[in-house]
Formats: structure tokens, sequence, C-alpha cells
């Protein structure tokens, strides 16, 4: 594949449609085609259901059997080698992702009528931390041939299924219910890693990947420490004032 139609499909975020393209560039921005087409569907969904959560439920199942079809159908006109096979229509595509979205705007839906029955025993927060945790921990030891976590059937229903309802859980328990977990992630030094966030997601993979394999530096935590070091700085010195000045670009043109 040439690069201009790399260069394209990149920029574009195309990529993610095609799982011969969806590693090309950055590696990992292939999560960014799944969450471009959740916001592009979003005002039409929101308009549509508004509050009815068990018709977000029935599209999910119907975007899973999507799944299925368009995995055979790529079966037999492509073999899988250019859009994918299940495995790709699962893990790679908002039809097989829409579930984690959907419980996404359950929450924000709901969080109305939790407000009225909050407790002094951080419940939710407790047991959602823990679902989440357990099923980390489970994905790391699930393996199917080499692989690990989400390429193993019953992986793929964990990931994204059955984790995103625990990290709904832990979600109420932050917003609705005080305890030391949400003070923690209240603080200031985890709003400045989560600001930063984006930027580390974007070069946790990649370059300084490979700079740390030159240089043979194999501590995890090292490079870990590392990476949010330099996403930090990209956040302060790139990303928040090029945001800074969009939003007086925006507010000066269009105010």
């Amino acid at each position: 594949m040439n690069w201009s139609l790399l260069f394209f499909l990149n920029s574009s975020l195309l990529k993610g449609f095609f799982d011969v393209t969806k590693f090309s560039g950055i590696h990992q921005s292939w999560s960014l085609t799944v969450e471009f087409c959740f916001y592009a569907l979003a005002p039409v969904l929101f308009y549509l259901f508004r509050n009815q959560m068990i018709r977000y439920l029935l599209l999910s199942l119907f975007f899973l059997t999507l799944c299925f079809v368009a995995a055979d159908l790529s079966s037999r006109f492509s073999d899988g080698k250019l859009i994918g096979d299940l495995h790709f229509f699962l893990s790679y595509t908002f039809l097989g992702r829409s579930f984690e979205f959907f419980a996404g705007c359950f929450l924000s839906y709901r969080l109305n009528v939790w407000k009225n029955f909050s407790s002094s025993f951080p419940l939710y927060t407790i047991a959602g931390g823990l679902g989440v945790l357990t099923s980390l921990l489970f994905l790391t030891f699930l393996r199917n041939g080499d692989t690990l976590g989400d390429y193993h059937p019953l992986g793929i229903g964990i990931n994204n299924f059955l984790l995103p309802v625990f990290i709904v859980g832990f979600y109420r328990g932050l917003i609705l219910e005080a305890s030391i977990i949400q003070r923690f992630f209240s603080s200031k030094l985890m709003q400045l890693l989560g600001k930063s966030s984006y930027a580390f997601y974007l070069i946790h993979i990649g370059i300084l990947e490979s700079l740390f394999s030159y240089i043979n530096l194999d501590n995890r935590l090292i490079s870990f420490l590392a990476i949010n070091m330099i996403a930090i700085f990209l956040y302060r010195f790139v990303e928040e004032p090029c945001q800074i000045r969009l939003r007086k670009w925006y507010s000066l043109r269009f105010a």
C-alpha cells in the first residue's frame, strides 16, 4: 500500500475500518476510528432513543449480529484479509465495542436518579473497582495459543460486555460516594495525569517504545514514569496552549 493512501487513511481516521491498516501510523490510534463512529452517531442516537436504555441494548445486540454477518462476507469476498475477520469486527470496530459506549450513556442517564439513593458506605466504588481489577487480572491469565486477553473468545466477552458493567459501577461510586478512593482520584496529581492522558495514549507505543528497546531499558516502572513525564510536558507546553488559542480563535470568530 502506497504512502499517500496510508497518510490519507490515518489523517482521516479511516484506517480503523480495515484490518490491514488498523495498526499503521500511530499504532494505538485505531481506537480513534471507533470513537469517531460513536461521536458521529451520538446526536442521532440521543434524539431517537433519549433515555430508553433497552433500545440501546437491543441496538448493541443488533450491531453484534452485524459483526458476524460482516465477518462472513469478508471471508467470502476477500478471505478476511482486507476488511477483517470476526475478531477484528468484535475487537476493533464500533459494531463490536458499541456496548461500552452505551454503558456510558446509561451511566449519564441514571445519575440524576442514583444521586437520591446515596449511601455512607462506598459500596459501588468497592464492588465496581474489585470487578474491574478481577476482570483485568483474569484477562492477563486467559490464553489463546500465544496470545492473551481479548484474543480469547471468553476474553472478548469479558472485555466488551462484563468490564463496562463494572466500570459503570465504579464511576457511579466515584461520582456519588465519598471515599478515600474518590479523594485520591480528585487529587491535583491525578487530575494532571488525567489531563495528560491523551498525550500518554499517543506516545506510549511507538517511537518511545523503540527507543527504550534500543537503549535496553527493560524496567517497566522507569519506562512508565518516563512516558508520564513526557506526556505531562506535551500537555503543558503543546496541547494546553493549542487548546487556549483555539478557544480564543473560536470565541472571536463565532461569538
